[in-house]
């Protein structure tokens, strides 16, 4: 377990690391290499979620949904405007962090256009009538 995380890694997120491998390795062993205590991993787990990391949470499925309705074409731009105009105020800049955090990227749509025209039209002459071929 050692060099997963940097020198400087704040609790939170030694105690994220203890929370995924909990199932896979001893509490005690982890806690003594990550150098936290297992009262300070008991209390950050038992921890209620912050309101702002509440509002994220429940505007994910908000946001997927705009996004699904759309074909998958709306980019961070259009998904806050449509959650505008269903009278939800989030930045935008929160939207375009939640759409990476989701894996959401709009796909481009090609417009097809014919190289060729179906019909022919008989060339103009510089007068602006038909050529004749004399």
């Amino acid at each position: 377990m050692r060099g997963l995380l940097c020198e400087g890694a704040v609790a939170g997120e030694k105690f994220s690391l203890i929370h995924a491998e909990e199932a896979n390795f001893g509490l005690p062993m982890m806690c003594r290499l990550l150098g936290v205590s297992r009262s300070g991993y008991y209390e950050w787990r038992d921890r209620p979620m912050s309101a702002g990391k509440r509002r994220r949470e429940d505007l994910k499925p908000l946001i997927e949904e705009v996004f699904a309705e759309s074909g998958r074409t709306y980019g961070y731009r259009r998904v806050h405007a449509a959650l505008g105009r269903m009278g939800i105020e989030v930045d935008d800049e929160l939207v375009r962090a939640l759409m990476r955090d989701l894996g959401l990227t709009p796909v481009q749509v090609k417009r097809r256009r014919g190289l060729t025209s179906r019909t022919r039209r008989p060339a103009r002459s510089r007068t602006g009538g038909p050529r004749l071929h004399r």
